[in-house]
């Protein structure tokens, strides 16, 4: 399906389709391309947008945070005119979903959250390192990232890599430059937002973020209704590690959730 390209103030976006009904928001470092394997397997055209500071957006001289990136994502939407749709996001754009369906609901039909962020964090102050681990794959080029990529990610498909890769070498010089905003705990978000909900984790021992028991306090927290679907075996990159289950998960979701 070949993407349109544009631009909404600082924001990258690439519509894949006329007609977007799913909103893709990529987590931290990631980049709209790194969707690129999935976006014909939603059942629906697919929107995918750049957050602040990653792949083609521009960084502005403000802090950086779910809320303010949701008004991003609002900002888009609005521009295309498209909406209400389906906001489906990983990690930090699982935070970036939540907080969109919180503040815009005249804009997200459902939400779709890959192991976010439980939140509940203070902000940060501007001047933060770089991440070990990001810098020493910015210091190589594609082939070697790709590589390093697979060693470190074995069980991820090789449609994954490439993307993954150039979007670490996209991310703004000054992305901890910035302060950061502080975040809410994802139990107080989710009790504000209405619409039908899809959490999917994976297990803390392989590197997620959110337990089963975490996961059980969300459902007992929302306002609107929740399905949280565990994913074994796998930890933070569900999608990257089991995208059959992924994409099982997400299809009957839908199919429940948005049936007339």
């Amino acid at each position: 399906m070949p993407a349109r390209s544009g631009r909404t103030a600082h924001i990258a976006w690439q519509s894949h389709g006329d007609a977007p009904g799913i909103l893709l928001l990529h987590g931290f470092s990631d980049s709209a391309r790194c969707w690129d394997p999935l976006v014909g397997n939603f059942g629906s055209d697919v929107l995918a947008i750049d957050a602040r500071g990653h792949g083609e957006s521009a960084l502005p001289d403000e802090s950086v945070g779910s809320d303010r990136q949701s008004s991003d994502a609002a900002s888009v939407l609005e521009d295309l005119q498209t909406g209400p749709v389906v906001v489906v996001g990983h990690s930090m754009g699982a935070s970036t979903a939540a907080s969109l369906g919180r503040n815009r609901p005249d804009l997200v039909k459902a939400l779709i959250l890959e192991d976010p962020p439980q939140g509940g964090r203070a902000g940060q102050e501007a001047g933060r390192p770089f991440p070990e681990w990001l810098s020493e794959i910015r210091k190589l080029d594609v082939a070697a990232g790709i590589a390093r990529g697979h060693a470190d990610n074995p069980a991820w498909p090789q449609d994954e890599l490439e993307q993954w890769v150039i979007s670490k070498h996209q991310l703004s010089e000054r992305i901890f430059a910035v302060p950061s905003d502080p975040s809410p705990p994802l139990t107080d978000v989710l009790a504000e937002v209405s619409c039908p909900v899809l959490l999917l984790h994976g297990d803390p021992d392989k590197g997620g973020i959110i337990s089963t028991e975490y996961a059980a306090e969300c459902v007992r927290e929302s306002t609107g209704p929740l399905t949280a679907v565990h994913i074994e075996g796998v930890g933070h990159n569900v999608r990257r590690e089991a995208r059959d289950r992924y994409l099982a998960a997400v299809a009957e979701f839908l199919a429940s959730s948005l049936s007339p």
